[in-house]
């Protein structure tokens, strides 16, 4: 089981919709890879996790069926109150894609967990004694903030994603901060957490803004920026707005596309290779190590 965390504590820079989507292209990524295969198929488990207390994510996958009685189902706040995590688990409308999702009610829960173990470890606790064997991947849409919830994500994950839009030429501004807490909880509480690229979003090649910003990040994180680029695309509103994957809507469109993509490259950055049905090592520790040093110089200079 591998854990990705979404993050940035902007608001706007597409973490959403990248979490929903990846999560869905990568179910979709081993249904696809395996067509044809004598091995019989067998799909990828993933289990998006919620962790924004707006929950866009959760009303973005939540089922119609379930759409009226939303307030009433199981949540993150009930797996933080005690509550087994696979009982908290829901089925969405998308095949072999599960979710846990958000509540209001975790603007209300941080204040009284900020003092405990739970404030640091309580994901991560769950994580390991619940769920290793039940999904391949997990992935976690942080909220927009350097909170406790951002950090108990962090805490959890294995890797990290850093979604920055291409719309507004401050896209870096206060990156700095955010790295400062991820360094933070690397030499503290979690040493094996990596950077798995950082990734860009909203992107229309047409203005001076977006290849501004996208020149900057790449001068800034080097060869940590994912090679896939998202491009702005209406369809992407759409989905949300049918509350759908973007795979669901429209194959055929750039939002699909890129998002299949970043499956693709997401997958093969983690050392998966779906024909043989087997994880293979992850990328060399130069590699890592190459990483780390690359974000420190980014802590730097941004």
């Amino acid at each position: 089981m591998s854990i990705i965390a979404l993050t940035n504590h902007k608001g706007g820079t597409g973490k959403t919709t990248t979490a929903v989507n990846l999560s869905a292209g990568l179910c979709r990524l081993k249904e696809l890879r395996r067509r044809g295969d004598a091995i019989p198929n067998k799909h990828i488990k993933i289990l998006l996790v919620d962790m924004d207390p707006q929950a866009n994510a959760s009303m973005h996958l939540i089922p119609k069926a379930m759409q009226q009685s939303i307030d009433k189902l199981p949540n993150i706040v009930d797996v933080f109150g005690g509550k087994s995590l696979l009982s908290c688990v829901i089925p969405t409308d998308y095949s072999n894609l599960s979710l846990i999702p958000a509540s209001i009610d975790m603007f209300n829960l941080e204040p009284k967990i900020i003092n405990s173990a739970s404030a640091v470890d309580g994901l991560r606790a769950v994580f390991t004694k619940e769920v290793k064997n039940e999904y391949e991947i997990i992935v976690i849409d942080c909220p927009p903030n350097l909170g406790t919830f951002m950090m108990n994500s962090l805490v959890a994950a294995d890797y990290y994603i850093i979604p920055i839009e291409s719309e507004s030429i401050y896209a870096l501004h206060g990156m700095k901060a955010l790295y400062t807490k991820i360094d933070e909880i690397r030499r503290i509480v979690n040493p094996n957490l990596k950077l798995l690229g950082c990734l860009i979003t909203k992107y229309d090649g047409r203005t001076i803004a977006a290849k501004i910003v996208l020149d900057m990040v790449t001068k800034h994180f080097e060869e940590n920026v994912f090679k896939t680029i998202i491009r702005k695309n209406t369809d992407l509103n759409k989905a949300a707005i049918l509350k759908k994957p973007i795979f669901e809507v429209n194959q055929m469109t750039y939002g699909a596309k890129d998002y299949f993509d970043l499956s693709e490259e997401v997958a093969d950055k983690m050392g998966f290779d779906f024909k043989k049905n087997v994880r293979e090592p992850a990328p060399a520790s130069v590699t890592q190590t190459k990483n780390h040093d690359n974000a420190k110089k980014v802590k730097k200079n941004v």
